[in-house]
């Protein structure tokens, strides 16, 4: 079959590109207008064009894309990173600047612990000798109370023994508070007395106050007033 009956047989839209001129010759002889056959000619090569450009710039942009995308994951990996970094150099900085702050914290509270445990340990050797010389007053073992009497003071001292002796016994006493004054080295304690007198053998009580003095020398507590002649001289 030759080229004009092949036109002739399939049509315009079965025509091989390679042979458009001879068929476009042969169609104008079987198939009305050449004019017609060849715009038909110019549409299928404008479409193929198209579809070729078309598919270049889809690739082209896909690529891009792809780029775009491994692009996208290394800045967001770097992102993270860098984040990761800046929290460690935060932490290091906070940590390095409050380090001051928390050695000048540990040494405030260090010092104000020794202050507590000194006030006690004042405390304490104030109680015990305010036990001391009351626990030997109130057994009659006046030498060994003396002990805890100021030297300026024995004297007084000494003339209290004299009017309990024989007169005034003790049966028990209660140390109900201890005051020391701002600069820690005077104090006063009540103590509170149940006496009688050998007289009447009538229980009694009464409630004294003590006043101490701490020795700068030996740092002793000494009674500078012992209270006593707060007790009734009779027994009425």
């Amino acid at each position: 079959m030759d080229v004009c009956s092949e036109i002739a047989e399939t049509g315009l839209t079965e025509i091989s590109l390679e042979s458009s001129d001879r068929k476009s010759y042969c169609l104008s002889n079987s198939r009305g207008s050449m004019e017609v056959f060849q715009a038909k000619i110019r549409v299928k090569h404008a479409v193929r064009r198209h579809s070729s450009e078309a598919e270049a710039l889809f690739q082209l942009q896909l690529g891009n894309f792809r780029r775009f995308g491994e692009i996208m994951e290394k800045d967001e990996k770097a992102r993270s990173l860098n984040l990761t970094l800046f929290a460690i150099l935060l932490f290091l900085l906070s940590s390095v600047s409050c380090t001051p702050l928390l050695i000048g914290q540990a040494a405030y509270q260090g010092m104000g612990i020794v202050a507590v445990a000194a006030s006690m340990e004042d405390s304490d050797k104030l109680k015990d000798s305010v036990k001391a010389f009351n626990e030997a007053f109130r057994y009659e073992d006046y030498e060994k109370a003396s002990v805890c009497v100021s030297p300026d003071e024995k004297e007084k001292f000494w003339s209290e023994v004299d009017r309990f002796t024989g007169k005034i016994r003790i049966a028990e006493y209660e140390l109900r508070d201890m005051q020391p004054d701002e600069k820690k080295n005077h104090a006063t304690a009540i103590v509170h007395f149940q006496y009688w007198r050998t007289e009447s053998l009538v229980l009694k009580t009464v409630s004294i106050t003590q006043k101490w003095q701490c020795s700068e020398k030996d740092k002793a507590w000494r009674v500078s007033d012992s209270g006593f002649a707060a007790f009734p001289s009779n027994s009425h």
